[in-house]
């Protein structure tokens, strides 16, 4: 019996050749059962092209007044599919965060709203998981009694030694 060891190195090289690039870490979620019952999901390191919001941040149905004042920012996150057309699947989508049941309602209200440029695996449009999160500043209640201003010189100058208050 005869071996060829020139075709063993060449296989073997072109193993090595496969793995050279490093894997991108993946920042998505991992897709679960039910999602991949409509076909594959994939996460952002499995795609050559991330899928991309296109558009404004849909206006929220919302009175941040009804927030309530016990902290200056609510926050909700979501996780969905992105479908091959850049649409939202509505089944797909999940609470992962939420400090506030009308704005997660408010914002979820808005999903189907969001458009996508889709994901691309081998120049195809792929399904990707996407997660999504929404701030909203709410209104805070002065906890000191408020002094009407009347003249000019009776107004607070703003200290340069604090910072400025930024929004959520």
């Amino acid at each position: 019996m005869r071996s060829c060891p020139s075709v063993f190195v060449l296989i073997l090289a072109g193993a090595r050749v496969g793995t050279a690039q490093e894997p991108r870490q993946c920042a998505g979620i991992t897709p679960d059962s039910v999602w991949l019952r409509s076909g594959p999901v994939y996460q952002d390191c499995e795609v050559e092209l991330r899928a991309k919001r296109r558009g404004d941040e849909p206006r929220l149905d919302l009175d941040p007044v009804r927030l309530g004042s016990d902290s200056a920012c609510k926050r909700v996150a979501f996780v969905f599919v992105v479908d091959t057309r850049g649409a939202v699947e509505l089944a797909s989508i999940r609470t992962t965060v939420s400090d506030h049941a009308e704005l997660e309602a408010a914002v979820r209200a808005t999903l189907p709203q969001l458009r996508y440029a889709p994901a691309k695996r081998a120049n195809q449009p792929v399904r990707q998981v996407m997660e999504y999160s929404r701030s909203v500043a709410t209104p805070q209640v002065a906890k000191f009694p408020i002094k009407i201003i009347t003249h000019p010189a009776d107004r607070v100058r703003p200290d340069p030694r604090r910072p400025a208050l930024k929004g959520c």
